[in-house]
């Protein structure tokens, strides 16, 4: 009989000893043992490989097999790792092939929802609805909805879209296009249009500098204007003035003012030739060049960058106003203090604070009283006239006033109207002494800026002698023409 291999397994009979040798046939049992053995070779193949560990018999369907390893190299037979779950993804370890879960699967790839790739977003989702185009901007219509805007780059703003968006360039282009420059506004004479004062003090010297705004030098792209008289003009270039120490410039260093903080005016002048000049005076009253004095201690000196071309009737206007101090003596050392709303004023201003002096009192031939408790001497400047007030008090100490001789008294500035053939009524005020006396005096000036006190009643002078008591005071007040 024939194999029933490879349809099924073939049974064999295994004959005893005592079986006689037909029964079971001889003959037959090697008949099927042949067919079965060639059946095997047939479904194996012929191959001279030898099998070795790791190895799976793999028959190339042609008649022929070979042995080949377990792995996952090229050509191998590869094997199951672990124990994978359906619906899992598969990856290659060293030992075959392995089942993954979805979360280890996208870590695998860096595709981690929120760590490597974003999630799905309403927002995203509107704009990717988006069709782009040339010229258009995305923008939000609402909550989870987008829209497309029109990017313009027209310098006359043409269009003049309501939804249009504009380039930065076009809009420079329209304003600078359509917009006036400082120089076309009709500001006040003297008003800065981005310009500041800057004052500064270095090795005792004072400088007063024309700044733009952003304090920096004026330039063509951070130009300064100013309106001096009718003309604004622009200034595009450095403007500084600068006053050494060593003199006693503007009288600023006297008996009367040495160490005072006083208040300077801040001019800007122009003359054809010489442009747009810089200044600075203690005399707030002047609006052309011929109303300062040209002599560097004089009360009305005005410190001017550039006079190599002024003239009399070159137009000045106050810009402003700052404090500074110049020391006593030959040194004459400028000092300013630490500026601010009160003592650097950045606008036209033709005053003063109320101010101190040291009124300088003289008894020719005598004894100048001092006052122990008070000696308050103070002066405001409003254009072209001084206001002043003197309060002095005395109720012990001191040095008792002696002579028959006036008491005279300096003031901070000189009197414009003084003429040595007529005396000035400057003032009023009050005199006391210890005796019970109160005097009503009249105050009329001695000199361009000193003053004595008379008595109203007699038009007699109060002499060093009148202040002789140890309790004594003077209360004084006045203004004049500078």
């Amino acid at each position: 009989m024939a194999t029933n291999y490879p349809g099924s397994k073939q049974t064999f009979t295994d004959p005893q000893s005592t079986d006689p040798l037909n029964s079971p046939s001889h003959s037959g049992l090697h008949t099927d043992m042949n067919d079965t053995v060639e059946a095997i070779q047939d479904k194996v193949g012929t191959g001279a490989s030898t099998p070795t560990a790791s190895t799976v018999l793999k028959g190339n369907g042609a008649g022929t097999s070979a042995w080949v390893a377990v792995g996952i190299s090229d050509d191998n037979i590869v094997e199951i790792d672990g124990s994978p779950n359906s619906g899992e993804y598969a990856r290659f370890t060293a030992n075959g092939i392995e089942g993954r879960t979805e979360s280890e699967f996208k870590a695998d790839f860096n595709l981690e929802i929120g760590t490597d790739v974003q999630a799905y977003d309403a927002e995203l989702s509107a704009l990717a609805g988006l069709t782009s185009a040339a010229n258009k901007i995305p923008y939000f219509t609402g909550s989870e909805t987008a829209g497309l805007l029109d990017f313009k780059d027209e310098d006359d703003m043409a269009s003049d879209s309501a939804t249009a968006v504009a380039s930065q360039q076009s809009v420079k282009a329209y304003v600078d296009n359509n917009s006036a420059d400082f120089s076309e506004l009709n500001a006040p004479q003297g008003f800065l249009q981005n310009g500041k004062i800057v004052p500064s003090v270095s090795s005792n010297n004072l400088t007063v500098a024309l700044k733009g705004l952003d304090g920096n030098d004026p330039s063509s792209s951070n130009p300064v204007y100013i309106r001096i008289g009718d003309t604004v003009h622009t200034i595009t270039s450095a403007l500084s003035v600068t006053k050494n120490a060593g003199t006693n410039w503007c009288n600023a260093g006297s008996s009367e003012l040495a160490t005072k903080e006083i208040d300077y005016f801040v001019y800007l002048g122009y003359n054809a030739t010489d442009g747009v000049v810089i200044g600075f005076s203690r005399y707030p009253g002047a609006n052309e060049y011929g109303d300062f004095s040209a002599t560097t201690t004089n009360e009305k000196y005005c410190a001017i960058s550039t006079i190599t071309n002024a003239a009399s009737g070159d137009d000045y206007e106050v810009i402003g106003r700052f404090s500074a101090t110049l020391s006593a003596g030959a040194g004459y050392t400028w000092t300013v203090p630490t500026f601010d709303t009160t003592n650097l004023i950045q606008r036209p201003i033709r005053e003063t604070r109320l101010l101190d002096f040291n009124s300088v009192r003289t008894v020719s031939g005598g004894t100048v009283p001092t006052y122990t408790n008070k000696d308050d001497n103070k002066y405001r400047v409003t254009c072209g006239r001084v206001e002043w007030e003197i309060n002095a008090d005395n109720a012990s100490g001191g040095t008792a006033g002696a002579g028959a001789a006036r008491i005279t008294h300096s003031l901070p500035f000189a009197c414009s109207l003084y003429t040595s053939a007529a005396r000035n009524l400057i003032g009023y005020g009050y005199v006391y002494e210890e005796s019970g006396t109160i005097f009503s005096v009249s105050i009329f000036q001695e000199g361009a800026s000193q003053f004595s006190m008379w008595t109203y009643t007699s038009l007699t002078g109060i002499t060093g002698n009148d202040q002789s008591s140890t309790a004594r005071f003077m209360d004084l007040r006045g203004s004049y023409e500078i």
